[in-house]
């Protein structure tokens, strides 16, 4: 086989013969320049691994992307570990069959995260802002700085606990891949969340709600949609994405009862919501376009989601006229409901009835439709204290209700 000592002018120069040629270079053992009848120039390794008698052949890499500089390093490196008894041939084959995060992420949605409520929450989240960044490492590579960066631009965009979530969503793909063994070690099983959440106690005041009010029937959210689903979350007090998520079948406006049902409630019991005037004005200005009260925009048959429902609310805090409000979210809505419930004299346990908080009391199984008279006169009151905020009248005088 031929040999002589490389140099770059050399590597460049020399030309294709009618047989594919492999050179062997007299500078650095083992490394050796294959040149095919088609002139394609490649760098390859050759060596026995300590105690075998089998000459190995690596391919280090193509020409045009390694400088002969790089590919004697390289060669050096393999030589190196064959003599320790090491095979980087078979460690880089095993290297390039080792699954990417975007192989163990859609091997987890499939086995793992569709059986779950949130299902959908976790996939667009960790598609929205992990895999693209993510998605083509090897998923044994990942280090904890790599997490740490996807992480922060979540947070830079002024979402925290979304970024909280990013990462526990994160940690919860690796662990599960480690238990499968897709990779060896989970890379990052104690790392700090990037945002450590606060009990949050905003409650808006009557003329921002006022404001607010306005702001939704100016059109300051993107779309109607959006608008109502924040007006319906204020009339009623209940969770953005039951609101969300809610379908016309769950609606009774002869009896005027909305039922969420048991597979769609927190604390999976069946909840019952009176409409009180302003929940029935929302229904009523509603176009029924399929089977869900908010339908997704690129299907009638998706139904809106708790995220869309915070773009719309960020939408209209970052509307000039929005600006004028310290920050709010959706969430914030269904807290002042029940602030100014119990402000106009509605006890304490109607409101928590009202908000469908889980109820340690094993009766409480058995007396879901007792309190439906007082939950109806409680959001009936709560109804006018809204027309009467959103009108700028004064507040009247405080009636307690039994």
């Amino acid at each position: 086989m031929p040999s002589t000592t490389f140099t770059d002018r050399w590597v460049k120069s020399v030309k294709p013969e009618p047989a594919r040629t492999n050179w062997f270079d007299k500078k650095q053992r083992g490394l050796v320049l294959r040149v095919s009848p088609g002139g394609h120039k490649s760098w390859l390794a050759v060596y026995r691994v300590k105690g075998q008698r089998k000459l190995i052949w690596q391919t280090l890499g193509d020409y045009t992307t390694m400088t002969l500089a790089e590919a004697r390093g390289e060669a050096d490196k393999a030589l190196r570990a064959a003599a320790k008894g090491r095979n980087p041939a078979q460690a880089e084959q095993e290297r390039r069959a080792a699954p990417t995060v975007n192989e163990i992420a859609e091997a987890w949605f499939a086995q793992h995260v569709s059986g779950l409520r949130s299902a959908g929450e976790i996939e667009r989240a960790l598609r929205k802002d992990a895999l693209p960044y993510l998605g083509d490492l090897k998923a044994a590579s990942v280090h904890r700085r790599d997490v740490r960066a996807v992480v922060a631009r979540v947070v830079e965009r002024g979402a925290p606990v979304s970024a909280n979530l990013l990462q526990a969503y994160l940690k919860s793909l690796f662990s599960w891949a480690v238990d499968h063994d897709l990779v060896p070690a989970h890379p990052f099983p104690r790392m700090r969340r990037p945002h450590r959440p606060s009990a949050r106690d905003r409650v808006l005041s009557e003329a921002e709600l006022r404001t607010l009010w306005g702001l939704l029937d100016n059109g300051h959210a993107r779309t109607a949609t959006g608008r109502a689903a924040l007006k319906l979350v204020l009339a009623t007090a209940q969770r953005p994405g039951e609101v969300a998520a809610a379908s016309w079948d769950e609606f009774d406006l002869d009896t005027g009862w909305w039922t969420i049902p048991d597979g769609r409630s927190k604390n999976k019991l069946a909840h019952r919501v009176w409409l009180n005037s302003p929940a029935r004005a929302v229904l009523e200005a509603l176009p029924r376009k399929g089977p869900h009260l908010f339908p997704g925009r690129l299907s009638q048959d998706a139904t809106y989601r708790t995220g869309t429902l915070s773009h719309a609310a960020r939408r209209i805090r970052e509307s000039k006229a929005g600006k004028a409000l310290a920050h709010w979210t959706p969430h914030d809505l269904r807290r002042t409901a029940a602030s100014l419930m119990t402000g106009a004299g509605i006890p304490r346990l109607t409101v928590k009835k009202i908000l469908n908080h889980a109820d340690p009391d094993i009766t409480a199984v058995y007396d879901r439709h007792s309190y439906d008279a007082e939950k109806r006169r409680a959001l009936e009151t709560w109804g006018r204290e809204m027309e009467r905020i959103v009108a700028g009248e004064k507040g009247g005088e405080v009636v307690r209700i039994a």
